[in-house]
């Protein structure tokens, strides 16, 4: 297919398709295979879920529980507070881009939107010089081509309906020093649809000292290459075999 038109829809039913795959050899437990999605795959595990019974349980790790679009805009805040680009910057840069969203927005409802489309070009070119602009990795014009409909579709998916569907073994896990999703928001809004689901058999785990990576994050000092946590990777592993094995 092709990945820029794929939707998040796309990418679950591939993963749904694997169960199908796996639940027809005979050497596996059909009734024991889940689906695990790391960042992005956050969005697709419990979607795939949600489609298909065959789905036993879902791991997310370093998932984020609000849009694309929202996780986007807190990703990109927090590049740029290690830049040290100030507070006041970056919220001026995080409006920007939000209109930029909104102007997708229109273009996705077939709403006019040439007249946004000009404005946010003006003010794009008037702030292509300041010193909050590269950091912020906003277009300094915007291209003449508008975005597929794929594009935009996964840029806005909610997975908010998504998790209110979702009734098998859940493990979520993050990492404390993940600057790439909003741990705590995330973890709030999963927490909150999985209990109106009436789901108990939700398991959230935050590990301490961990990026968005998996890695251990070590001050004051750089590591000769990523270590990924034993600790993470332990606790999906154990939960794996306490709850599915």
């Amino acid at each position: 297919g092709d990945t820029r038109s794929a939707s998040m829809e796309n990418l679950a039913d591939d993963a749904v398709a694997g169960v199908q795959l796996l639940s027809r050899r005979a050497d596996i437990d059909a009734s024991k295979i889940g689906v695990m999605g790391h960042s992005q795959g956050g969005w697709i595990a419990p979607l795939a879920a949600s489609r298909s019974k065959q789905v036993g349980f879902v791991i997310v790790s370093a998932a984020a529980a609000v849009t694309p679009a929202e996780q986007s805009i807190y990703h990109r805040a927090g590049v740029m507070r290690s830049q040290g680009v100030s507070d006041a910057e970056i919220e001026q840069a995080s409006k920007l881009r939000q209109r930029l969203y909104d102007l997708n927005k229109l273009i996705l409802a077939d709403e006019p939107f040439q007249k946004e489309r000009a404005s946010i070009s003006q003010e794009l070119m008037a702030n292509k010089d300041a010193r909050w602009f590269a950091p912020a990795e906003l277009p300094p014009q915007l291209a003449g081509d508008l975005p597929p409909r794929g594009a935009l579709e996964l840029l806005f998916f909610d997975p908010t309906g998504v998790w209110k569907k979702v009734r098998v073994p859940v493990l979520a896990i993050w990492g404390d020093k993940d600057t790439v999703v909003p741990v705590d928001k995330s973890r709030a809004i999963i927490e909150r649809l999985q209990h109106e689901t009436g789901n108990k058999r939700l398991t959230v785990v935050v590990v301490q000292g961990v990026d968005h990576g998996t890695n251990v994050v070590k001050k004051d000092a750089a590591w000769d290459f990523p270590r990924t946590s034993h600790e993470y990777l332990r606790t999906i592993v154990e939960w794996a075999q306490k709850t599915v094995i």
